[in-house]
């Protein structure tokens, strides 16, 4: 039996280019089923926080995961964060962070999730400052644009700095900026 060759189809390669990135960035591809009920919702509420509706028949898929995630990380703040405290109600596990409601605030969260996927990824006895290096590096070859902000360095490309402040505090505060521009800017058109 002669293996099976790689199709030399453009979106073949695309597919697969784009697979390679994302499992370097700790992002898995699943598949699962959703009901009528929980479509219908997602569909809802992709609306509500993207601005346009989604098409269930060629789902645009890193928008639609990226509402996904913004329900995964409502939910995990409902059960396990403490608003009044400001702290976790369990031992381990992720910390909070503010769900992306916005366009902008899901570029947010999924940088944050493509630089600590990176950083996690990195199993080797490098100290984190090496481990910083090695991300820079990685999301500087892999065209990840750094967003704007006054903390992080000036420079165009990402220093290991700039993936050093990257954490899950300063997310929650550029993802909650983004959302509150896009409530402003929903109330003023609407």
């Amino acid at each position: 039996m002669f293996p099976q060759s790689k199709s030399q189809n453009s979106d073949a390669i695309c597919h697969r280019e784009r697979h390679a990135l994302n499992e370097k960035m700790g992002f898995l591809q699943r598949k699962f089923y959703l009901g009528d009920d929980t479509l219908m919702k997602l569909a809802l509420i992709f609306r509500a926080l993207m601005g346009k509706k989604l098409n269930l028949k060629r789902m645009d898929s890193e928008a639609a995961a990226d509402v996904i995630s913004s329900c995964i990380n409502l939910m995990y703040n409902t059960l396990f964060f403490d608003c009044e405290t400001q702290k976790k109600t369990i031992r381990k596990g992720p910390p909070a962070i503010t769900p992306a409601m916005s366009p902008e605030a899901f570029k947010k969260y999924r940088l944050y999730q493509q630089i600590r996927g990176c950083f996690n990824k990195l199993q080797t006895d490098d100290t984190d400052t090496e481990k910083y290096k090695s991300v820079a590096k990685f999301l500087n070859e892999n065209g990840i644009k750094k967003p704007i902000y006054h903390k992080l360095s000036k420079d165009k490309k990402w220093l290991p700095s700039d993936v050093e402040i990257i954490r899950h505090k300063l997310i929650s505060k550029l993802i909650a900026r983004n959302n509150k521009n896009f409530e402003n800017e929903k109330r003023v058109a609407g």
